[in-house]
């Protein structure tokens, strides 16, 4: 019952594939590559996910585009937040998000919602689960 529920919210939720595989010759190291790929699939600016994250726009254009050896822990888990992704998937050398990253990126966004817009993903899962 839980994984045909998570495929069917993951089918709903998550676009992800095609943008975290895209390459950049400008960036030179996954993290960076990784955040500027899901920022932009967001449709963030540089400016909008560093409020989101409370930390600068040059930090975030530093991580994206230099080689950066030891990211602010504490920065790097809000901008993971802001990206709605996990440390784990951002630090990772793997292009795709895992199952268990996958999971806690989607309960966490779907607890972010309303009381009515989860009652109506709710009925949503429910129909496709009948």
């Amino acid at each position: 019952m839980f994984s045909r529920l998570f495929k069917v919210l993951y089918n709903i939720f998550f676009a992800y594939g095609d943008v975290l595989l895209q390459s950049d010759v400008n960036m030179t190291n996954k993290l960076g590559k990784k955040i500027k790929a899901l920022r932009k699939e967001k449709g963030y600016t540089l400016e909008k996910l560093a409020d989101m994250a409370e930390t600068s726009k040059s930090y975030i254009w530093e991580l994206e585009n230099r080689e950066f050896s030891n990211p602010a822990a504490g920065k790097l888990k809000k901008i993971a937040d802001a990206l709605g992704a996990t440390i784990e998937f951002l630090t990772n050398d793997e292009d795709n998000l895992s199952s268990a990253d996958l999971k806690e990126a989607l309960f966490r966004k779907f607890n972010k919602l309303n009381k009515y817009d989860k009652k109506k993903i709710e009925q949503i899962i429910d129909i496709f689960i009948r």
